[in-house]
């Protein structure tokens, strides 16, 4: 993060005198379909190979030459979903959050009311599990108990190589909708709609 801000720190100083605002700000939502190609092995009653997720971006950038401004870009998406296992006697609801983040170097290319942001940087991902068993009582009900969160994996996953581009038009000033897509090496991609707002 010391460097991140160092670059920041550089492309400041180099930024045009004359831009009073040579900082960018931009942060969007989005709604987005992803596929992990990890998963296509598994049991397709197991985990999903794909689904629909909640999404969030920003970026920050400094202004370079009219137009082009170099930064950094977040990114982060929110999956959830559940398993069921039967056994004799009970069965456990598996709930499962994965959140896929990203970090990258940014260039943002704004051309009238049109914008583009292609990136480059670091995907990965955290998955968290609960796990709620439920056994049966003599008058047919249910007793569920959930195992403490302690007691539950959370694991970090791979940190690959990763590759994306937003593009977008202004509706009104600061405010534009957007679509995003971007790929992990070999892996995991998505694709997304979004609505940003930009401060500069």
């Amino acid at each position: 993060m010391r460097l991140a801000f160092a670059v920041l720190a550089v492309l400041c100083s180099t930024a045009r005198a004359d831009d009073a605002s040579p900082l960018v700000f931009k942060v969007g939502a989005s709604g987005r379909y992803w596929h992990d190609h990890t998963r296509e092995n598994d049991d397709p009653a197991d985990h999903p190979e794909s689904g629909p997720a909640a999404g969030v971006d920003a970026l920050v950038a400094v202004r370079v030459y009219p137009g082009l401004s170099l930064g950094l870009r977040f990114g982060a998406s929110w999956e959830r979903y559940h398993l069921f296992y039967p056994g004799t006697h009970s069965f456990h609801d598996l709930k499962y959050t994965v959140v896929p983040f990203d970090i990258g170097a940014t260039a943002l290319y704004r051309f009238d009311r049109f914008w583009i942001a292609p990136w480059l940087g670091v995907h990965t991902e955290v998955t968290a599990e609960a796990d709620t068993m439920c056994t049966p009582n003599p008058d047919l009900t249910f007793v569920c108990t959930r195992r403490p969160d302690d007691d539950l994996p959370t694991s970090i996953g791979r940190n690959v190589l990763a590759i994306g581009v937003a593009g977008g038009v202004e509706l009104v000033r600061g405010v534009s909708v957007y679509v995003e897509g971007q790929a992990e090496v070999g892996n995991y991609a998505s694709v997304g709609l979004g609505l940003a707002f930009t401060l500069h």
